[in-house]
């Protein structure tokens, strides 16, 4: 999600100004999570051979695991970035169509795809609920919403935990918040649904842990740049992002003891 949409997350801009470094970041994200995701959403109700809008597509890594997971899907990827869509494009051609257009009003026709999946989306976006009611209209009656995201409180776990931690934490909880996002959309997520009109509501929690998928693919999830931004919005000082770089740096070396966890909720609801 970027463009001129309302919203913490723009690409190019702010904490992700670096466009390569956050493509970089995106991939390793996507590919990461996504032995336990694509486990969790078949139990969720995705099913192969399904139309599945993708919301907040952004540079296609999720579709083109989608469709290879999923052999007989159909994916309508909408995303508000040019450049995002450009890349989709580029990358991934077969068994999917890329749309300009907001979560908010995706110009889809009413009850036409089976499923709506929304990754790491809804915690950028200020109208949430604006949202889920668009996403229940173009679904198919008994048609399935999947939505993964973040609670920022457990999100990035690590052992040992720096000193620094809570107040780095804190800090880019503040800044989301201030760039109109909800860094605690994922203890919420069960309640929007059913409070947007979606029943059967089922909830998940997976993990990629350093132990199981290494230390490199844990590490690469991490958004160093966001330093920058947090320190000159004045919302870490200079000392502590000293420290977390210096943390970091000994992460990429092998000198810092490290062990890493990401987590993501997987909450789904039917139309």
């Amino acid at each position: 999600m970027s463009g001129s949409e309302p919203g913490s997350y723009r690409i190019g801009e702010a904490q992700f100004r670096d466009v390569s470094a956050e493509l970089r970041r995106l991939r390793v994200q996507a590919e990461v999570l996504w032995p336990q995701e694509s486990r969790a959403l078949r139990q969720h109700g995705l099913r192969d051979g399904a139309s599945v809008l993708e919301a907040g597509c952004g540079p296609g890594f999720v579709t083109r695991l989608l469709l290879d997971s999923f052999p007989g899907v159909v994916v309508t990827g909408l995303d508000l970035d040019p450049v995002m869509l450009a890349h989709a494009r580029d990358h991934v051609s077969e068994r999917a169509r890329f749309v300009e257009a907001s979560a908010t009003a995706t110009g889809l026709p009413g009850e036409s795809v089976d499923a709506v999946l929304a990754r790491f989306l809804l915690q950028h976006l200020p109208d949430v609920s604006a949202v889920l009611d668009e996403f229940r209209r173009v679904l198919r009656p008994g048609g399935r919403l999947l939505v993964v995201d973040a609670d920022f409180t457990f999100s990035t776990l690590f052992e040992p935990e720096p000193g620094f931690t809570r107040e780095l934490m804190d800090a880019v909880i503040e800044g989301q918040r201030r760039l109109g996002g909800d860094p605690h959309i994922g203890r919420k997520l069960p309640r929007l649904l059913r409070d947007a009109g979606f029943s059967g509501i089922a909830v998940d929690v997976i993990v990629a842990h350093s132990v199981v998928v290494g230390r490199a693919p844990i590490r690469g999830v991490i958004p160093d740049q966001a330093l920058v931004h947090l320190e000159n919005a004045g919302l870490i000082t200079s000392d502590l992002a000293a420290a977390a770089r210096s943390y970091l740096a000994g992460i990429d070396s092998g000198e810092q003891e490290f062990e890493g966890m990401e987590t993501a909720f997987v909450v789904s609801g039917s139309r």
